[in-house]
């Protein structure tokens, strides 16, 4: 009986060792590049030391999440509804629920959401961004948010 039991323990725990995840070592490089923007005279700066006279004009925050590009989803009977809900759909062969990835799912690149935010503060009549911040949150679904203060260069 005592015998039977610590094999039970010693199956038990080599069974949950090998469903312990392993952290792997990895390395990952998040850079947004403005010198596209440099060059077309529009400042970019994560400080507020512009050294010039301006004119303040917003304070802008932009939050893109990754997601569908349409809000469809598949149900058990094959039917489409309108949203996604709770950020899973039901695959119709295999009946399981999992997280949306597909065709229409978008991952915005750096480039799209510094274009996406430089076009919002050129559209209010800003020619430079300071305080500029870049935050990405990894958690499904992910997002990234840029938030910077829109000025208009005076001299």
């Amino acid at each position: 009986m005592k015998t039977t039991y610590v094999l039970s323990v010693i199956v038990c725990g080599l069974l949950f060792a090998s469903c312990a995840s392993i952290p792997m070592y990895s390395e990952h490089v998040y850079s947004i590049d403005f010198r596209k923007y440099s060059e077309q005279g529009f400042i970019i700066t994560p400080t507020d030391n512009i050294n010039r006279e301006y004119t303040s004009l917003a304070d802008i925050e932009m939050v893109f999440t990754f997601g569908y590009t349409e809000k469809k989803i598949v149900t058990r009977r094959g039917f489409s509804q309108s949203e996604v809900k709770d950020d899973l759909y039901i695959d119709k062969n295999t009946l399981r629920s999992k997280k949306p990835r597909g065709d229409n799912w978008f991952t915005p690149t750096p480039e799209y959401v510094l274009d996406q935010f430089v076009q919002y503060a050129k559209s209010i009549g800003a020619d430079a961004i300071v305080n500029f911040k870049s935050i990405k949150i990894e958690s499904y679904p992910g997002s990234v948010t840029l938030s910077g203060f829109a000025i208009k260069i005076l001299d």
